[in-house]
């Protein structure tokens, strides 16, 4: 009797979880598959009590409550020998190193084919790892390894959030709460010259060139929660 593949679906977007369900579920491959979890959010996927169970969790990277790619080793650690699969618009290649590093299998982007899709289930059963038509893990040559321009000309809260450091997250969201410098460099036990120029690296990465713009994309953006 062929054995079931037990699949796990996460995505922010449960439309696209559903058809992608009935997508994986009738694909002709050498290989079952049937989704047993599905999860729109981080903490639903932390709650799942029976990862140890999967053999499969196909997910995605951008989530209202978190970042897809801390998720990864965490599902990785509940078993070793799970087979995880990242689908998503993002093909930067910073992303995308980030992933593997974390313990993905494979990295195919929404715009990819079937056949890549097909292809990738195969490569990683086989214990290898995939990467769908046009995801690189190194930028490109003569590609910046950070590409701040794209941030702002996007305006994507997921690619800002990555752009900014964990110690310019940390600052900007005590600027969000019309802290000073000298009032944030007490907190973190810097000084205040310290923040100013922190504060200089936020704002030409946001594309903004006052206190009160960077607020108020902050806000709108959801990158000071």
């Amino acid at each position: 009797m062929e054995k079931i593949v037990k699949v796990g679906l996460i995505d922010d977007h449960e439309l696209f979880v559903h058809a992608f369900a009935l997508l994986l579920e009738n694909l002709n491959g050498s290989k079952k598959l049937r989704v047993v979890n599905q999860a729109y959010s981080i903490h639903d996927a932390q709650n799942w009590r029976d990862v140890e169970q999967l053999d499969l969790i196909i997910m995605g990277l951008h989530y209202s409550d978190g970042d897809g790619l801390e998720l990864i080793p965490q599902l990785r650690s509940r078993n070793a020998s799970l087979r995880i699969i990242v689908v998503s618009m993002y093909d930067n290649a910073e992303f995308v190193k980030k992933a593997f590093l974390n313990g993905a299998d494979g990295y195919i982007l929404k715009r990819n084919s079937m056949e890549d899709l097909q292809k990738g289930l195969e490569v990683v059963f086989t214990g290898e790892t995939f990467m769908g038509t046009g995801v690189k893990p190194i930028p490109s040559i003569g590609e910046q390894k950070t590409k701040t321009s794209d941030y702002v000309l996007k305006g994507d809260s997921y690619l800002m959030r990555n752009a900014l450091t964990n110690r310019e997250r940390e600052i900007l969201k005590y600027i969000t709460q019309a802290k000073t410098n000298k009032e944030i460099g007490d907190l973190l036990f810097i000084s205040d010259q310290t923040v100013g120029v922190h504060r200089k690296n936020i704002m030409r990465k946001m594309g903004v060139n006052n206190t009160a713009s960077l607020v108020k994309k902050a806000l709108e953006m959801k990158l000071a929660d």
